[in-house]
C-alpha cells in the first residue's frame, strides 16, 4: 500500500487557490466554499467543494462537517441544474423559487 505524502498547509494547493483574491467563490457556508472549475478546463457546471480548514483527509471531518457538506452539495447541484444564472446549463425551469446561491 502507497503511503500518502503529508503536506503543510503552506504547499496546499487548496489553501493557496483560497488565499488568492482572484478566485471567486460562488457558494459559501460555515465551512466549506464552492467554485467553478477553471474555464481552460471547459468544464461547465464542474464545481469544487472544498473544506475552508486545511485537511489532509475528508476522515478529518467531523459529524457536523459530513452533514453540512451534503447540504453544501445539494445546494451546489440544484444551483447548476435550476439555472442558477452563472452556472446554467438547461433552460428549463421547475417553476420552484431558487435559493441564493451565494450564502448558504
Amino acid at each position: 500500500m502507497k503511503s500518502l505524502k503529508v503536506q503543510k498547509k503552506s504547499d496546499c494547493k487548496i489553501c493557496l487557490t483560497h488565499d488568492s483574491l482572484s478566485i471567486p467563490f460562488s457558494i459559501k457556508s460555515k465551512n466549506f466554499l464552492v467554485r467553478e472549475a477553471e474555464s481552460e478546463k471547459n468544464c461547465p457546471g464542474y464545481l469544487y467543494i472544498e473544506p475552508k480548514r486545511h485537511i489532509e483527509s475528508f476522515a478529518e471531518l467531523s459529524h457536523d462537517e459530513f452533514s453540512e457538506f451534503g447540504s453544501v452539495m445539494e445546494e451546489s447541484v440544484r444551483c447548476v441544474i435550476l439555472g442558477y444564472p452563472k452556472f446554467r446549463l438547461k433552460k428549463k425551469h421547475t417553476g420552484k423559487k431558487k435559493k441564493n446561491c451565494y450564502n448558504m
